[in-house]
């Protein structure tokens, strides 16, 4: 089978401009900053929750 150079670039290369990629590359970045944040923020109350749930436990 031959190969086609069509299949080398990227397909999001020609949808937009320089400005438009970045733009959207700095929404993505806000938008997973958002998402971990959030998620680090759940996982430390589970931790701080689990924390207060052994000491109640140990100390009667």
């Amino acid at each position: 089978m031959a190969h086609s150079a069509h299949h080398d670039e990227h397909a999001g290369d020609k949808h937009f401009d320089d400005h438009e990629s970045q733009q959207h590359l700095d929404e993505d970045s806000e938008a997973w900053n958002g998402v971990t944040g959030l998620l680090l923020f759940i996982v430390t109350i589970g931790l701080a929750l689990a924390s207060l749930t052994l000491f109640l436990s140990r100390n009667p």
